[in-house]
């Protein structure tokens, strides 16, 4: 299926910008750029330079607004969660922060940083361990060290878990 643009690959910006478009919930905010000179006809993006105006129920929605809500605030909340690394600037999640079952549920219990998905290889022999994301950005140098977390030794727990 196409995009509105006609454009056959969606891509995470397009399901994006989709979520975070008010005109879905049928609302409006106005002025989100202005013509800057009208000779030019220069549009730019309005970063506060002119007051924006929000009207609720503009038109009609497409999806209710209390599922749009709920996105907004999801969204948020797995904003909210990413720390920036000191070192690199980048944030602690990835791109792919929930490529994994585990990925954002495993939590450093010394520096609160959360584990990452790695494949350790000795040997020819690959294996896969979770390491804290702290350890891996400034090293073993770091306040404690942090032994990595081993998905093998808590299968057989989930299991148990999951089937009660």
């Amino acid at each position: 299926m196409a995009t509105a643009k006609g454009v056959k690959a969606w891509s995470h910006q397009i399901v994006h910008n989709i979520l975070t478009n008010e005109k879905y919930a049928g609302d409006a905010l106005l002025q989100k750029t202005f013509t800057t000179d009208c000779i030019s006809k220069k549009v730019k993006k309005n970063t506060g330079e002119l007051p924006q105006y929000y009207i609720k129920d503009n038109h009609p929605a497409i999806i209710p607004r209390d599922i749009y809500q709920r996105v907004q605030e999801e969204m948020a909340r797995r904003t909210s969660k990413r720390k920036i690394l000191q070192k690199s600037g980048k944030t602690e999640q990835g791109k792919y922060s929930a490529k994994y079952a585990l990925s954002e549920r495993l939590v450093c219990g010394e520096c609160g940083s959360p584990y990452k998905r790695c494949t350790w290889a000795r040997n020819g022999v690959k294996r896969i361990v979770w390491r804290c994301v702290s350890r891996l950005e400034f090293g073993k140098n770091t306040a404690i060290t942090r032994l990595p977390w081993r998905r093998t030794s808590c299968i057989p727990q989930f299991s148990r878990c999951l089937t009660g």
